[in-house]
């Protein structure tokens, strides 16, 4: 705790050099003296709690939605390789996992920014960007406007971006929001095996 001394004069008190002329007659024949007087209040203060950083203290109140955390975090970004979806929003099934990691596995062998030589087959899921983009992005916007995850804006820049460089929170909700947004498992016929032999 600090503490602050503060050296407070007459002068600011109820103590005066100049007694008023009532105050001269009260004390006729006393012997009551009026000298400058110090008063000395100590005040003890609670010392002031650090600030804390907006973006903090946001996350901390909850303020900011789930998906829009997963969406920019640091795992987002890193474009190759299988790991457990980041989108967990209305169209995500923790039980599709296995089947979602099957698809990747063969579509793109876990690779985010995998293009098609023949045809603009993109990306993780292999999407074709030049018919697909466009759709996925409003289905993405229609459950960000119901669930108001603060992503609109960011998913609406992704009509102008090549699927490939979608980040993996991006790519994984268009999987998600394909396969079950008419329903779950609706959109599993997007990714039917076309080689003999093959699984998914």
């Amino acid at each position: 705790m600090t503490k602050i001394t503060l050296a407070i004069v007459t002068a600011l008190l109820l103590v005066s050099c100049s007694p008023t002329k009532a105050d001269a007659k009260s004390n006729e024949g006393s012997n009551i003296a009026t000298p400058t007087q110090e008063v000395v209040v100590e005040v003890t203060l609670e010392p002031q709690a650090t600030s804390t950083p907006l973006d903090k203290r946001i996350v901390r109140s909850n303020q900011v939605h789930p998906e829009f955390q997963a969406a920019v975090t640091k795992q987002a970004k890193d474009l190759k390789g299988y790991e457990k979806s980041l989108y967990r929003g209305k169209y995500y099934y923790k039980g599709q996992e296995s089947w979602r990691k099957c698809v990747m596995d063969r579509e793109s062998n876990f690779r985010y920014k995998a293009k098609n030589r023949s045809s603009s087959a993109s990306g993780a899921y292999q999407f074709l960007d030049n018919n697909w983009r466009d759709g996925l992005v409003w289905m993405m916007i229609k459950e960000s406007k119901k669930t108001d995850d603060g992503l609109d804006p960011y998913l609406r820049d992704l009509f102008d971006v090549h699927i490939t460089k979608w980040n993996r929170y991006f790519q994984d909700r268009a999987f998600f929001t394909a396969l079950n947004f008419e329903g779950k498992w609706a959109g599993k016929k997007h990714w039917n095996a076309t080689v003999p032999g093959t699984s998914c």
